[in-house]
């Protein structure tokens, strides 16, 4: 019904309707801050690297701060794809948030372009509106746009590589030459790897996918001769060096760009797989049920009230019903989503930390696009008078998800109008720039700050700076800065700072409403 009432041109223009309104919302969201999570901070400090030629400089201070640090929080260095797209604007503007926030706006529009093109084959113009309004006005992902952080740019870069990946692979599309094809895959893989590290996948899935679009032939050569390795033997036979050249150019040119990129930008020296010593059985088993019960959030975003909650796990209930049977109709075609979905899924299993629903973002596109297979399948066998009745019940929810997520995400920009896009927290707010101008201008430039956001602090003074929570920790700072609301959140306990402080292990050298600074004296080594 819906398919036969929306003609291209109809469809065409109401999606440059949404791209416009989507913009229009990110930029009414756009705040002139932001908060306190300070992995943004090292992706400015090391695009500031790039602009001013000091990535090294740069590594050895952001590893003195995770080597000296009570608990690192990650690597030393993150993948450099992200704060090179940032490194243009910080030469331009400097340290504006908002001129860097438009990595991810920009990132986000794109993103919305390449599901309205790449979906064509999966879904009538009707549906095509639906899934890409879903993304479109999802308050979660237009929130995330007002963070300095590579999970949109890596939602962008991935889902092209893996639409690309299908057409060239898998449906054997022509759309520059073969080997063009083949190179940009490559790149496109390079791309999002040094974007997100667990961009790898990607390179795993494109290697699983070769294989299982020859294995029907390996099959029907063993049918053939009966041998196993005769029929291998006479399909490698039919398979020219050329043809194996081209089906390699994509693990070539990563392997190129890659080294070339790591060697221009390097790492820090330290690994991933160190993060994963405190992984259990029981941790595995958490993070799973973690992770699937996640995109519920995504699909309802609207039931933050206590009645909604339980109709939005019905409606998260059905989605993975749905999501079955479209997969069903599918995974013949799309088994390439499948692989990239699982291996992706069990990463972040496997992954010790929790990163919320930011770290679903790349699977959801593939996940909705199931989901809406399989209510197009069901749909499909509703023939006669009931047809329309039961369409227009199967839509409504659609229709008031997307209604509630354009009104959410209205009221939450208008509402950053109303505050002038000023922040109520974090880094960039009065209080704060108070501090840090204070810490810039009184103290020396070898100076290291203990603060609970260590790299907020480098990024804002030019000061080293530590995390450290345990009294015992503090001789290895000049001076502790306290975040007062914190409450003793990554940082020693306030208990613990007042009877230093009674004690002379540290004096106060500043305070406003939300910091104490102090200066740390001489005798706090010796009294602990």
């Amino acid at each position: 019904m819906y398919a036969k009432m929306m003609r291209p041109p109809i469809a065409n223009a109401l999606f440059a309707l949404l791209i416009g309104i989507t913009g229009l919302l990110c930029y009414m969201g756009l705040t002139n801050g932001h908060d306190w999570g300070d992995d943004f901070a090292g992706y400015i400090m090391q695009a500031q690297s790039i602009v001013e030629g000091r990535p090294r400089e740069f590594i050895k201070a952001s590893r003195f701060t995770m080597e000296q640090t009570s608990a690192a929080a990650g690597p030393a260095v993150y993948p450099w794809g992200f704060p090179a797209m940032l490194a243009p604007l910080y030469a331009v503007y400097g340290n504006n948030v908002i001129a860097l926030k438009s990595v991810g706006v920009v990132s986000l529009l794109l993103f919305l372009w390449v599901l309205w093109l790449g979906l064509r084959k999966y879904h009538s113009d009707f549906w095509r509106l639906v899934m890409v309004g879903l993304f479109a006005l999802n308050p979660y992902l237009l929130f995330f746009t007002n963070e300095i952080l590579s999970d949109i740019p890596f939602l962008l870069f991935s889902t092209v590589s893996l639409m690309l990946l299908g057409a060239i692979v898998i449906e054997k599309r022509r759309l520059i030459s073969p080997i063009a094809d083949q190179l940009l895959l490559g790149a496109l893989i390079a791309a999002s790897f040094s974007i997100r590290t667990n961009g790898i996948a990607l390179l795993f899935t494109l290697g699983i996918t070769q294989v299982a679009v020859a294995l029907p032939s390996v099959i029907a050569q063993r049918t053939t001769d009966g041998r196993g390795l005769a029929s291998l033997k006479g399909v490698l036979s039919q398979t020219t060096v050329h043809h194996l050249c081209v089906a390699l150019l994509p693990y070539i040119t990563f392997v190129i760009l890659t080294s070339v990129w790591s060697t221009l930008l390097p790492g820090g020296g330290s690994s991933y797989f160190s993060l994963f010593r405190g992984m259990s059985l029981g941790l595995i088993k958490h993070h799973l049920v973690y992770y699937l019960d996640i995109p519920g959030m995504f699909i309802t975003p609207t039931s933050s009230h206590r009645y909604l909650i339980h109709g939005a796990r019905v409606v998260y209930g059905a989605t993975i019903l749905l999501a079955g049977v479209g997969i069903r109709k599918r995974y013949r075609s799309d088994f390439h989503m499948l692989a990239y979905m699982a291996l992706t899924l069990l990463l972040y299993i496997l992954w010790p930390f929790e990163q919320g629903i930011r770290f679903l973002f790349p699977l959801l596109p593939f996940y909705v696009s199931f989901v809406l297979t399989g209510l197009e399948e069901l749909l499909s066998f509703v023939i006669g008078p009931e047809e329309t009745l039961w369409k227009t019940i199967s839509v409504s929810p659609v229709i008031v998800i997307l209604l509630g997520c354009t009104i959410l995400s209205a009221k939450r920009a208008f509402d950053n109008l109303n505050r002038n896009r000023d922040g109520r927290y974090g880094p960039y707010i009065q209080t704060s720039r108070d501090m840090f101008s204070f810490v810039a201008e009184n103290t020396d430039p070898t100076s290291t700050i203990v603060f609970f956001k260590p790299r907020a602090m480098k990024l804002m003074t030019g000061r080293r700076s530590l995390m450290i929570d345990r009294v015992g920790e503090l001789s290895r700072g000049d001076y502790v800065c306290v975040y007062l609301p914190g409450n003793g959140y990554d940082q020693v306990p306030p208990g613990d700072i007042e009877r230093l402080a009674a004690q002379g292990g540290i004096e106060p050298v500043y305070k406003n409403k939300n910091f104490a600074l102090y200066r740390l004296t001489k005798s706090i080594s010796r009294s602990q």
